[in-house]
């Protein structure tokens, strides 16, 4: 069985072994953000019953999703909601046979969750998953043509919640990176023997393994 999200043994009982491709898995998840279906009187009847249903399919196949399924579904779904952002703000979305929705105004851009502003924090998400799918392995070249992709829908949505997204994500970028970066600079010392005859070995700071390399070359002379 592969590793799920959870491990509650309760619900981990009722798993069995993989049945779909973990692209499958990923398809369906994204479902749920980018299905067309909102009739009255409760428009939110059917996108409810879409998630219900999609999970209610994984559980019943036995199959939770790993951290990449969820992480690709969001980039997917952002994908996607973002190829339905740009014909809905330049008019254009009226000649999608239904699939899109279609704004009142001309300039309005909500994909098919119908509010802007949950669209801009849809498309932030799934450039947080691009970047994390990054680290696992996702192409760099595909992963910029996603975030220009998101960035470019984000902006047509025109909401304040995408613009500050967009600024904090890039700072917590650079802080992860910093921190990465910061961590990497400790290596682990080389053996370098004491005066005692012992040897001594530890992190180091990169700037000082030049002087550690030097007492090592002195000890032995």
């Amino acid at each position: 069985m592969r590793h799920g999200l959870t491990t509650n043994p309760m619900l981990q009982s009722l798993l069995r072994p993989s049945t779909l491709p973990s692209a499958v898995v990923s398809l369906l998840l994204a479902l749920p953000w980018v299905q067309p279906w909102a009739p009255g009187p409760e428009t939110n009847t059917i996108p409810l019953l879409v998630s219900w249903g999609t999970l209610g399919l994984l559980l019943a196949l036995g199959q939770l999703p790993s951290a990449l399924d969820m992480a690709r579904a969001w980039a997917w779904a952002a994908v996607i909601s973002s190829l339905m952002a740009l014909p809905q703000y330049f008019g254009e979305a009226a000649h999608l046979g239904g699939w899109v929705q279609v704004p009142g105004n001309l300039g309005e851009a909500f994909g098919n969750l119908r509010q802007r502003n949950q669209l801009a924090t849809h498309l932030g998400i799934g450039m947080a998953a691009v970047l994390w799918w990054h680290r696992q392995g996702l192409r760099t070249v595909h992963a910029l043509w996603m975030l220009a992709l998101m960035a470019v829908a984000t902006a047509a949505t025109s909401s304040r919640t995408g613009l500050l997204q967009m600024m904090v994500l890039p700072a917590l970028l650079g802080t992860w990176t910093w921190v990465q970066n910061r961590q990497s600079g400790f290596l682990q010392r080389p053996p370098v023997p004491s005066s005692s005859g012992t040897v001594c070995a530890g992190p180091v700071p990169a700037g000082q393994r030049g002087l550690a390399a030097a007492l090592a070359v002195a000890q032995r002379g």
